[in-house]
């Protein structure tokens, strides 16, 4: 097989579910389309990616905590030393711990050690994000661009970060094209939110969608993510669906039959989850954080601000998302975009 046409290495071994799984498969088929790149993964996608995207080159590595506390390169330098000299080093958010390549570019995935959520983190988690927090600011010299999600995150980036890296750029996510074909499915009186981490307001949530409830406008709840982390008084209510963590066309099918996406989510990098569940689900109501605003702003969409008592503040939408921007920001679309400020802008 010959080697990929982009000297770029792109490393995602940290993502291997949910809106990361997500945006690094939509990576992985446009290069793949595009002369080809390398990638580090997670050991945990090698059953389903080994054999997909013959263009690039994988990587697959299997991160150890342990080790990632003492040595968070550890696996990175053996095969850094097997390429050719590099165009670009992508880091999808690890820190940038040395100048792998003639450019090196650090992406804001994780907002919690941006904007802490202390609060919400067991004792484990609260160590490994803070001194996450404390290398992403460390090694920000290596970096040569500083990217996120959201105009929103990358500010409070740059904020945060001691050093001022040179170049700046929001990289939006995209969408599935293929959305579009969902949009007419008959819809249940349901909701639907996705993702059950502390972060997520699970508990804010469900007093949402009782209120909802309350008001006839929905008749049941369903919720994806990890069951674990889900308050008992949520899981024993007998109108709340628990459909665990399921594939993404799962996910999609459930977006695509309810009739109201609810998220009150307190802190966002831009959600890919709020974002397919603003496109498929006629009715929205997003908790009101800068990423989400955004969002709504982007598609040109009209929104008001309600107050729900002993609930709090909310975007509520309840306008279809117009095809022709779906299209607009297809993965191909936004990846095509993110490739022409490459040729542009590597030195």
């Amino acid at each position: 097989m010959p080697e990929p046409r982009n000297k770029f290495l792109f490393n995602f071994s940290s993502s291997y579910s949910g809106g990361g799984l997500q945006i690094l498969v939509s990576y992985l088929d446009f290069f793949n389309k595009n002369g080809g790149s390398f990638f580090i993964l997670n050991s945990r996608l090698k059953n389903k990616l080994s054999k997909e995207y013959p263009n690039n080159k994988l990587f697959f590595v299997e991160i150890n905590k342990v080790k990632r506390f003492v040595n968070d390169m550890y696996y990175l330098t053996p095969i850094v030393k097997n390429l050719p000299p590099l165009d670009l080093y992508f880091s999808y958010g690890i820190p940038v711990y040395k100048k792998v390549a003639r450019n090196n570019w650090f992406h804001v995935s994780n907002m919690i050690p941006i904007e802490p959520m202390f609060n919400y983190l067991g004792k484990f988690q609260l160590l490994q994000m803070r001194l996450l927090g404390f290398r992403i600011n460390k090694y920000a010299r290596n970096a040569d661009f500083l990217s996120a999600d959201s105009k929103d995150a990358l500010e409070k980036s740059q904020r945060f970060l001691k050093y001022n890296v040179k170049n700046n750029v929001v990289l939006k996510n995209g969408i599935d094209d293929s959305f579009i074909r969902l949009r007419g499915k008959n819809k249940i009186k349901n909701a639907v939110t996705i993702g059950t981490q502390p972060y997520k307001d699970l508990i804010r949530l469900y007093r949402l969608y009782k209120w909802l409830q309350k008001e006839g406008k929905v008749s049941k709840l369903t919720i994806i993510g990890s069951v674990e982390t889900i308050p008992k008084q949520i899981s024993e209510d007998s109108s709340v669906i628990l459909k665990g963590i399921i594939e993404p066309d799962q996910v999609h099918e459930e977006l695509s039959s309810a009739s109201t996406y609810i998220s009150t989510s307190l802190i966002e990098n831009s959600s890919v989850a709020a974002l397919e569940g603003l496109y498929l689900c006629p009715n929205s109501y997003l908790s009101k954080i800068g990423p989400h605003k955004e969002m709504l702003e982007d598609a040109q969409l009209s929104f008001e601000s309600i107050e729900i008592q002993e609930v709090g503040e909310f975007y509520h939408v309840d306008q279809e998302v117009p095809s022709d921007y779906i299209k607009s920001i297809s993965w191909d679309n936004v990846n095509r975009q993110f490739l022409n400020y490459l040729k542009s802008n590597l030195s």
